[in-house]
């Protein structure tokens, strides 16, 4: 049986071996991180009455209180005004001793619209950080999250009366949106404003449509005057009423934008023409067919009826 040392070649291996059996790993250090302080919440119960007074959209807010209704909130008022509280609990920032809602825009809009005695019911914190409000205010409304044309006005409100000291990338920096959404949000909200009053809700607006008027938005201006117009105070039964409104809305705008299809006097005689034998002629508007079997149609006339379609 071979020693330690003639196994591994000699002492010289070895010392070697031993140096490396030896050898502690070097190990890096972890970094440390700070720890954040947890955000602190503080539970509170407002009136009716307080709530108005002081709560209001905080500026990362994507959601635009301006132009919330009674039909862009369908799915929870009933339940809301019901029970005369919000049972899901809303967030906000308290600034200047004013609350800035973060989460929950919809539930406040419900309690300061329901007639009679309602609480809303609301986590503050004082301890938040700007980067947490942010983020939390973009992710905040899982049930019904802002559509673009939220975004489009909520930009709007935001950087009224800037004029051109936004660019539309400092703008969608800012902003933490693509800078393509940005310029599309914006140019949604420049619709006259008897199109969206047309509809129940922003949120039942849909995207195809809006991309349709935007393609039409030359003719928009035609409509004054012709839609029948959703009061804000309006409310519906349900969700599924209110798109069936929306629905009706879109079509009606429609085909007042489609150009009726005029038909010409001159092809109204056609209609009463009595084609010779072995022809037939079809009339659609200002659409005209004429259809003959060669083999009932004379010579003479085949060859003249070439020369013509030749010319």
């Amino acid at each position: 049986m071979k020693s330690p040392s003639q196994m591994y070649g000699g002492s010289k291996n070895k010392s070697k071996l031993g140096a490396m059996l030896n050898q502690q790993p070097k190990v890096k250090a972890p970094s440390v991180v700070p720890q954040q302080a947890p955000i602190e919440f503080e539970y509170k119960e407002l009136s009716k009455e307080e709530a108005k007074e002081l709560c209001l959209p905080h500026e990362d807010n994507q959601r635009c209180w301006n132009m919330l209704t009674m039909g862009a909130v369908a799915d929870i008022y009933p339940s809301i005004s019901k029970a005369g509280f919000n049972s899901e609990v809303a967030e906000a920032v308290e600034i200047d001793s004013k609350l800035h809602i973060i989460k929950g825009l919809r539930r406040l809009y419900c309690v300061t619209h329901t007639p009679g005695d309602c609480v809303f019911r609301v986590l503050v914190s004082k301890n938040m950080t700007k980067q947490d409000q942010f983020e939390r205010a973009r992710t905040g409304d899982i049930y019904d999250s802002p559509n673009i044309l939220d975004i489009g006005f909520r930009l709007a409100e935001r950087y009224q009366g800037r004029g051109e000291g936004v660019r539309m990338g400092e703008l969608a920096e800012q902003e933490g949106i693509a800078l393509g959404k940005v310029s599309e949000a914006i140019a949604f909200t420049k619709f006259p404003p008897y199109i969206y009053g047309a509809f129940p809700g922003l949120r039942y607006i849909r995207y195809k449509w809006l991309r349709y008027l935007k393609k039409e938005e030359d003719k928009l201006s035609k409509l004054e005057g012709h839609l029948p117009q959703v009061q804000e105070e309006e409310a519906f039964d349900s969700v599924q009423d209110a798109e069936k409104s929306a629905e009706v809305a879109f079509l009606h705008i429609k085909s007042l934008l489609q150009e009726p299809k005029v038909e010409a006097e001159k092809n109204k005689a056609w209609d009463k023409l009595t084609p010779l034998k072995g022809f037939k002629v079809d009339v659609k508007g200002n659409d005209i067919s004429i259809k003959f079997n060669t083999e009932n149609v004379d010579q003479d006339l085949l060859e003249k009826l070439e020369e013509l379609i030749k010319r």
